[in-house]
């Protein structure tokens, strides 16, 4: 066993960034993106991306060659994107739909003010 601690240290370091890109990658990249996204999908998303991950690093279970967690990444992905189609949407805070930019676009927003004032309207 000491002879492979290198080796076993890269296969723990590579099983835990790949557990942590199963479970958040599907979080960051729809969750901030897509209006219809919940906690409810993040919630069952993150937890499938962590169980089948570490099922599949476990296991030992390479699907076409590949790790076995980009497999609970797409697992994760279509979890979260089914749970929050199937329950119903969060409401946000208009500040917190100001700062990540989901209102719709009105001509009397600062961006509008904005261009109006730099082309001297």
């Amino acid at each position: 066993m000491t002879y492979f601690w290198k080796t076993l240290i890269g296969f723990a370091g590579s099983a835990a960034w790949a557990t942590l890109a199963a479970v958040f990658l599907p979080l960051v990249s729809i969750g901030l993106n897509w209006r219809r996204a919940n906690s409810y999908g993040a919630v069952a998303g993150a937890a499938v991306g962590i169980f089948t991950s570490l099922y599949f690093t476990v296991a030992n279970i390479n699907p076409g060659s590949f790790f076995g967690s980009s497999l609970s990444v797409i697992l994760s992905v279509v979890v979260f994107v089914v749970v929050s189609l199937l329950t119903p949407q969060d409401q946000l805070s208009p500040e917190i739909e100001d700062i990540i930019g989901m209102n719709e676009y009105s001509p009397n927003s600062s961006s509008a003010k904005t261009s109006q004032q730099v082309s001297g309207q």
